[in-house]
């Protein structure tokens, strides 16, 4: 829901969120009675996991979801299989038997008929139902076919599967927590105990106990971090950020300045900054860097402050590095002059295939844009090393996108293509990304324009799964991300 800036008491318009929480401190109320009063939803305020009362963060941001780190973590691991439980539970109700609980990957089931409860392995599970026999194990026992001979004498044995037995489990539980604490406990933490896919550890440092994913706490070792969540409230799109400085280190060997505030005039932070060449990086995580946490001009303006100290910064978001990593690598690779450069020579020539040229787009491009049209730039062994998507529109040829082989810097490639096409169109218009394309130096333009942010097609949900959604309909303005605008290029 987004929040009007108008008084609810008084109906004065406030300009923005800042001026209505002002104001309504002339009402001698505080800005959390004055949300509860209006705008707070029956639920909200309470913990998903244990039912105490959250922070309130403020109107636009409401209230925090969970009262701790540690309930959020209990709660995303029930979750994950909260829609596994939901069709066991309606395939349950179709064979007349009540699903108790899980263990592991056994379920506890009573049956209708005989009232018993008894435990049967997923597999047995929906091996009887895709039969359409009796699930029961009372009403219809286990034969050989049915189960693994030596899960067969087990049962006959123990009653049930030798992994379902309190021996077993105390025996793994000790043995996995061996193995963890061996492998990565240090002098910093203790593992004191497991819980589901959480662990629960001591810190030596701050001398209290905290709860970690274990694939979280593999990273921070593995990155030389500090343990604790509570002496280190690292996000874990900070991982990703260390991939990338760890990449540029291994094949840049100058000066590499790392989460730096006195690079600009504002103190904003540069996540990497390589000062013989006037580069900056900036790693932007798709939940930290929406609309909702950043607004809409953040990337844009953090640019144009770069743009004035002489700075070229360049944005990476969170899923181009995760889906398209090797296409970023290489880019970066152009960035500090390590790529090779190619001539345009009279033997190369020009290919119009669509099918040739979107394969091309495909394996070397990080934008999706679909023009009407393809050209691609073909060297003497006819391969492509060049291409534009354009449009047409009165006349005019607008570059929807220019991509270049990645490993190979195409000198003059643009001014190729305008010179091949200049001859049917008067004016040709380039959209350059100012997320890449903030240099104009290599661009020989007769006038450029300045063109607003743009909405980017990405969603992400609680647990920052990101997809395109250029077909689906954004409904939610925090789950939008702004890119830094276009320069419109005229040739």
């Amino acid at each position: 829901m987004k929040l009007k800036y108008k008084c609810n008491i008084c109906e004065k318009v406030c300009e923005n969120n800042q001026g209505l929480t002002t104001h309504i401190r002339n009402h001698n109320i505080t800005t959390k009675e004055y949300f509860d009063k209006f705008y707070k939803n029956s639920g909200e305020g309470i913990c998903k996991t244990c039912g105490k009362s959250t922070e309130f963060l403020g109107l636009n941001k409401r209230y925090r979801n969970f009262c701790s780190n540690e309930c959020n973590l209990i709660f995303s691991c029930k979750d994950r299989h909260k829609k596994c439980f939901e069709k066991i539970l309606n395939l349950c109700e179709l064979n007349n038997v009540i699903f108790k609980t899980k263990d592991k990957d056994n379920y506890v089931i009573q049956c209708k008929k005989c009232n018993k409860e008894f435990s049967i392995s997923r597999k047995c599970f929906l091996n009887r139902i895709n039969k359409s026999e009796e699930i029961c194990i009372y009403c219809n026992p286990y034969t050989l076919p049915d189960i693994s001979k030596g899960n067969f004498y087990q049962i006959q044995k123990y009653g049930k599967l030798y992994c379902q037995t309190e021996e077993f489990k105390e025996k793994r539980n000790e043995t996995v927590l061996m193995n963890i604490k061996n492998n990565y406990e240090n002098e910093t933490f203790k593992i004191i105990s497991k819980e589901e896919c959480v662990l629960r550890c001591y810190c030596n440092i701050c001398s209290s106990n905290f709860l970690i994913k274990q694939k979280d706490l593999k990273k921070r070792i593995k990155y030389n971090e500090i343990v604790c969540t509570i002496c280190n409230k690292k996000s874990n799109f900070a991982y990703k950020e260390k991939e990338i400085v760890n990449y540029i280190k291994s094949i840049y060997k100058d000066t590499v300045v790392e989460n730096s505030r006195k690079i600009i005039d504002t103190n904003k932070e540069i996540d990497i900054y390589l000062p013989k060449l006037k580069l900056a990086i900036e790693f932007d995580g798709l939940f930290w860097h929406n609309v909702a946490n950043k607004g809409k001009n953040y990337h844009l303006n953090k640019s144009n402050e770069c743009y004035k100290k002489g700075i070229n910064l360049i944005h990476i978001f969170e899923d181009e590095w995760k889906l398209k990593q090797n296409i970023v690598k290489l880019y970066i690779n152009k960035l500090l002059n390590l790529t090779k450069s190619v001539k345009y020579t009279n033997k190369f020539n020009f290919n119009d295939d669509s099918k040739i040229i979107k394969q091309f787009m495909q394996e070397n491009s990080l934008f999706n844009y679909n023009g009407s049209s393809y050209l691609g730039l073909m060297n003497e062994q006819n391969d492509v090393i060049a291409a534009i998507t354009y449009e047409i529109e009165n006349d005019s040829l607008i570059i929807k996108d220019y991509t270049e082989k990645c490993d190979v810097v195409v000198e003059n490639g643009l001014k190729c293509f305008v010179k091949q096409l200049k001859e049917k169109f008067n004016t040709i218009i380039f959209y350059a990304d100012r997320r890449w394309y903030n240099d104009l130096s290599k661009f020989e333009y007769v006038k450029y324009d300045i063109v607003e942010p743009i909405k980017e097609y990405f969603y992400f949900n609680e647990r920052t799964v990101f997809e395109n959604i250029k077909d689906k309909i954004i409904t939610e303005e925090y789950n939008t991300i702004y890119n830094c605008g276009y320069y419109k290029l005229y040739f």
